[in-house]
């Protein structure tokens, strides 16, 4: 399609205006060939592909769905004159999260998978909307009730105290995997809250869980939105805490294919959790039965490699340290600390003792191997 033509008209070839500027130029620059190259230059730019109708399409779809919501700018030169991501974050905002992703994705398809900064395009729209729009509004509902001070702060930072609502959240979740609220007592304005945060921390949990496929960035920096918006007061939901570390169980230690504990490790560091970061250490280390089982069968050439970041165990070996000298005071939460510094010594002896298993096994392995058995 050509905009502003209605006539069925051939698609014009986009190397024809240089053909033709060629051509006139032999000619001596004559007026009518220059205003011919003009106008065919200008339907070439008036083009329109499929991708662009369907982006423009969806565009206007979502410019209808702000300009009929009650939190849209009285304006609509406003709304219409607004940039994309202007709207996809005011969709965002409004809890129109199906939109803002549905947008977002035909940016992506237009662009043809092109990634701005090295981002892609749908995975960046994607975490604007779950830190700074969903992951707030969930969390804060979830810690009822709502102080003033708190509602103060989300509208500061242009979150929405009554978005999502609840039919925006039941119409987005449509599997059924909906954790349902408390049962005990509580007021009628509180028990609204929790059932909202309730839905709205689903949700969370199926968009992280179904983007992380294609960015593992996705849950590590939600996590961290979590701890910040928590001030590392509280755990991360065990959910995120699974989609990040992986399967512990697989070969590769830190360095297993479906998970990045290196990444949440330091998180933990960075954020004070010594005692979480200690007990994810001996999780990992540990593993299960089957590892230990295969030891001596274990051959770099079969994959067998595995990968323990000892820097940064040392760097929170030291930070406990550090820790318990500063802070003399609390000695029952100190003793927390060394008790956990404890176990991940024991962990490290039981993985040496492993490899020092591992490298005898491969060593008669290869000797075996090269007497021809």
């Amino acid at each position: 399609f050509v905009s502003g033509e209605v006539a069925p008209i051939p698609a014009p070839n986009s190397n024809l205006g240089e053909n033709v500027s060629s051509k006139t130029s032999s000619q001596n620059g004559a007026s009518g060939s220059q205003r011919d190259v003009d106008n065919m230059l200008d339907r070439v730019s008036r083009l329109h592909t499929e991708r662009n109708l369907l982006l423009r399409a969806k565009r206007l779809i979502s410019l209808h769905t702000l300009q009929q919501d009650a939190y849209a700018p009285e304006s609509p030169l406003d709304i219409f004159q607004s940039s994309d991501t202007a709207i996809i974050d005011a969709l965002s905002r409004l809890g129109y999260y199906h939109h803002a992703i549905s947008f977002a994705r035909c940016k992506q398809e237009n662009k043809e998978g092109g990634k701005i900064a090295g981002r892609d395009l749908l995975i960046d729209a994607v975490c604007h909307m779950l830190h700074n729009c969903l992951a707030p509004i969930a969390v804060n509902l979830l810690r009822t009730p709502l102080s003033e001070g708190t509602k103060i702060d989300l509208e500061a930072q242009g979150c929405i105290i009554s978005r999502p609502t609840m039919n925006q959240l039941r119409l987005l979740i449509e599997d059924g995997r909906i954790s349902s609220p408390s049962d005990s007592w509580q007021q009628l304005e509180v028990s609204s809250y929790v059932e909202r945060g309730t839905f709205a921390m689903n949700l969370l949990r199926l968009h992280v869980e179904h983007f992380s496929k294609g960015d593992s960035k996705v849950a590590i920096e939600l996590a961290e939105k979590l701890l910040e918006i928590h001030e590392a007061k509280v755990k991360i939901p065990q959910w995120l805490n699974a989609l990040i570390l992986g399967e512990i169980q697989s070969d590769g230690l830190f360095a297993n294919n479906r998970g990045n504990p290196t990444a949440l490790l330091n998180l933990f560091i960075k954020y004070g959790l010594y005692i979480d970061a200690c007990q994810l250490v001996c999780q990992v280390l540990l593993g299960g039965n089957e590892r230990e089982q295969n030891t001596t069968s274990r051959l770099p050439e079969k994959g067998n490699i595995d990968y323990v970041p000892y820097d940064a165990i040392d760097r929170l070996w030291n930070l406990i340290e550090t820790h318990i000298q500063s802070s003399k005071e609390n000695s029952i939460e100190n003793q927390k600390l060394l008790d956990a510094r404890k176990s991940v010594e024991r962990a490290l002896e039981k993985h040496f003792q492993l490899m020092h298993v591992s490298e005898m096994g491969m060593l008669s392995a290869r000797t075996l191997h090269s007497k021809g058995y």
